[in-house]
């Protein structure tokens, strides 16, 4: 059974390089359940060499890290490179049906795994009666796992003792299934006699379970052993089968010593199957064979179109073509990343692309359409997708190697005058200026003790009507770098990068279509991914004083008392009570530049019937909030706000 063109096609995880000790974001996450996903596929079904390295990274998927993410990768290549290392199905000596053996090895390393718990495995096979005798016989791998043990092992012993239970239970599984095949009557009521007739060895290199498994009296004080939970795994299986069933199928073989199961009288036979040119064995894996072939050869019902693709600034044009077109099943999906088309020709057959693109584009505004004349390919199909930043693209897509083969660049539509500029912003201002890209690096740096705001550059270098703000939001962050305690965290995203881009996303970012729409991104920890727009400033002072303004202490917490006896000088008070929801807090973080936030104690919530109070300046008598919807709310709050005096 081969499975090598299986394993050419499973896709490596794509991530940028960093700290192997930072988490992995939500789309590498899921990139890497995909690729765990196909090799486990690979290796359940022809390659039990990947399974313990498969485990053992499936185990790290909830807290996946850089460092899990290199070595997914790495076994991906691994399953490459041994792509023709194919499950051969022997004839086991021309034996008969009747005396095949089946032969369970099961192995077992205690801590071994991340959060120090253990790992056990087994391998099941069919073999023939001279495997029993100490000789060299053929084998076919029946059944395999390597798995985190369900229970805490606290000795070897203990981790071998799990280990050889499961091989015993799938062990016991497949004696039954093999003599239910043969077509005798199986009474699941006594499994024990039902076994007996058909050979099993269990086979461990644990030298102490294998004395403990040959006392004469397993009952006896737990069998000597001081793992009582040990002894316990012991004493299930004994007591579920009769005891001789039992000693004769759990056996092992250690240094040359061996016990096998006796051989009762064979029960009278009932035959199921009336064609007798195939064995149990045949069918069993001619059935496993049937849906490797099939999985491998259904990479094949669809094929990949041959494409080319052209830019100006603003678009990107790509056009597909296929001979015999039939243009009635042709589909074309646009979104923020991908570009998905699928369509057939006139006999039937399909093909297919999925594009991962290299920047984002605006799905709305991407059209399609049917060219009359035909190309060198067949009749095509333009797609015209539409920048979400003016600027040219290295690219089309994220890993452009992989379709070496049916990509070309449309020259006739390319635009020969564009040309891809290198950016040195980051890399000029990286001492004071870190960068931030994920979602998760933005709620963490809200949640920091004593910080306020985290104001952030969303920069895309080829942004020309920006620059100037670039430069002054630089030289801002180059003076509070020395800050012991900052209150407010400057960072910087590059929204070209691919772990930027998802973020990006979120907040609708674009191109500003003049230098005075030129926004910073001011974040709370009760903001959300709700931002406060800050004009981009050219002067430095101004930026300095709006830097200022976010450093004040918001949502600090007050008494009743103090509530009633705050007094509003220069900006407006407006106080919450401590259930207000999300999008209360979020909506007076909005308003944060120009009125200053409190936060009732839950104790005094009784005490306030309104959903929220604001004193303005100049006012005795505060005014109240009680109830409404969201944007009622929002436009109270933009009446109950006074601006700083320094601002009029």
């Amino acid at each position: 059974m081969d499975q090598s063109k299986y394993c050419s096609q499973i896709d490596e995880i794509k991530f940028e390089a960093r700290d192997e000790e930072q988490l992995a974001t939500k789309e590498e996450v899921a990139q890497l359940r995909a690729a765990l996903g196909a090799l486990q596929w690979r290796a359940y079904s022809t390659a039990p060499q990947l399974m313990v390295q498969l485990s053992m990274l499936q185990s790290c998927v909830n807290k996946a890290t850089v460092r899990t993410l290199k070595q997914t990768n790495k076994l991906v290549r691994e399953a490459f490179h041994g792509r023709f290392l194919h499950m051969k199905v022997t004839d086991l000596d021309g034996v008969s049906s009747e005396d095949v053996c089946f032969v369970a090895w099961a192995d077992a390393a205690v801590g071994n795994r991340p959060d120090y718990g253990s790992t056990g495995g087994y391998i099941i096979c069919a073999t023939t009666p001279a495997m029993n005798a100490g000789e060299t016989a053929s084998v076919t791998p029946i059944s395999w796992r390597s798995a985190r043990l369900k229970r805490v092992a606290r000795s070897s012993l203990a981790a071998e003792t799990q280990a050889a239970s499961e091989a015993e239970e799938e062990l016991m599984l497949v004696q039954l299934q093999w003599k239910e095949m043969l077509g005798y009557e199986v009474n699941l009521q006594k499994p024990g006699e039902e076994i007996s007739s058909v050979p099993g060895v269990l086979v461990t290199d644990a030298k102490s379970l294998y004395d403990v498994l040959h006392k004469e009296d397993l009952n006896s004080a737990a069998g000597g052993l001081q793992e009582k939970y040990s002894a316990l795994e012991l004493q299930i299986p004994s007591r579920s089968l009769p005891s001789r069933e039992f000693f004769t199928n759990f056996s092992s073989r250690v240094g040359g010593s061996e016990e096998t199961s006796s051989h009762s009288s064979r029960a009278k036979k009932k035959k199921r199957w009336t064609n007798a040119r195939f064995t149990a064995m045949a069918w069993l894996f001619l059935l496993v064979g049937i849906a490797i072939f099939a999985l491998c050869s259904c990479q094949d019902d669809v094929s990949r179109p041959h494409f080319k693709w052209g830019q100006t600034k603003e678009k990107v044009f790509v056009t597909v073509a296929v001979r015999n077109l039939n243009r009635s099943s042709v589909s074309v999906r646009f979104a923020e990343d991908r570009l998905r088309f699928q369509c057939s020709d006139t006999e039937g057959k399909a093909f297919a692309l999925d594009l991962e693109l290299d920047q984002d584009i605006a799905p709305d505004l991407s059209r399609w359409e049917l060219l009359s004349k035909k190309e060198r390919w067949g009749e095509p199909v333009l797609m015209t997708l539409a920048k979400i930043f003016p600027a040219a693209w290295p690219a089309l897509v994220h890993d452009p190697k992989n379709y070496r083969q049916v990509m070309d660049r449309d020259w006739s539509r390319d635009d020969d005058k564009l040309e891809t500029s290198e950016d040195t912003f980051f890399e000029e201002h990286a001492e004071y200026l870190p960068q931030l890209a994920t979602e998760t690096d933005l709620e963490r740096s809200t949640m920091l003790s004593g910080v306020e705001a985290v104001v952030v550059l969303a920069r895309h270098h080829a942004c020309e009507q920006c620059g100037v703000a670039d430069r002054t939001f630089a030289a801002a962050a180059k003076k509070t770098a020395g800050a012991k305690e900052a209150s407010v965290l400057l960072f910087a995203m590059d929204v070209r990068s691919r772990a930027a881009r998802p973020l990006a996303r979120r907040l609708g970012l674009r191109c500003p279509e003049a230098p005075r729409e030129c926004r910073y991104l001011a974040f709370s920890r009760y903001g959300g991914l709700e931002p406060v727009l800050l004009r981009g400033r050219h002067d430095e002072a101004a930026l300095s004083k709006s830097l200022e303004l976010l450093s004040r202490k918001q949502f600090f917490e007050l008494t009743a008392e103090q509530a009633w006896e705050k007094q509003a000088s220069t900006r407006s008070l407006v106080i919450l009570r401590s259930d207000a929801t999300t999008w209360e807090r979020q909506a007076v973080h909005q308003q944060r530049m120009k009125l200053d936030i409190g936060i009732l104690q839950a104790s005094a919530d009784s005490d306030f019937r309104a959903r929220a109070l604001a004193f303005r300046p100049g006012e005795d008598q505060p005014r109240h909030f009680h109830e409404g919807s969201a944007e009622e709310f929002r436009s109270w709050l933009l009446n109950v706000s006074v601006p700083c005096l320094a601002q009029h």
